[in-house]
């Protein structure tokens, strides 16, 4: 999944839990539970490393900034384990840099295998559900905020 999800997914699981202590383990594990499902990646048009590809990276950090940005100023109260949510949906992509300096026994080449081998179902064809997704977890965050949940 994009990182833009990752951390939609996560500020949804801090505003409807509230409880820093389960949004941790909770945001933690719908990273990997959200790379299970079909998402966009390993595009053709984009490979790694191509000055292409890092612009796409950088508009999807900068879109989940913004995200977080929005969703906090609207709800104050929440800032704190909203950031704490979205931080801990996307950790688990912050050890990919890791990937390019690890040896194969590395503890952290041996997480990030598990990592790479959960997201089977990544494709180009993924950013529909990408954008179905983000279209729902936007959708549920808003009533909850409504609803006052």
């Amino acid at each position: 999944m994009q990182a833009l999800n990752h951390v939609a997914f996560g500020t949804l699981i801090a505003i409807t839990i509230k409880e820093p202590a389960l949004v941790v383990p909770l945001a933690l594990a719908s990273h990997f539970a959200l790379d299970m499902l079909p998402h966009y990646g390993e595009d053709p048009r984009l490979p790694q490393g191509s000055p292409a590809y890092h612009y796409r990276i950088l508009a999807d950090a900068l879109a989940s900034l913004l995200f977080v940005a929005a969703v906090c100023s609207h709800i104050p109260n929440l800032a704190g384990v909203i950031g704490v949510g979205a931080f801990f949906a996307l950790l688990p992509d912050f050890f990919w840099p890791a990937a390019l300096y690890a040896k194969q026994n590395n503890p952290i080449w041996k997480f990030l295998r598990f990592h790479k081998r959960i997201q089977k179902f990544e494709s180009p064809r993924g950013i529909y559900v990408e954008v179905v997704w983000f279209a729902g977890v936007v959708s549920l965050i808003v009533l909850s905020h409504a609803r006052g949940l």
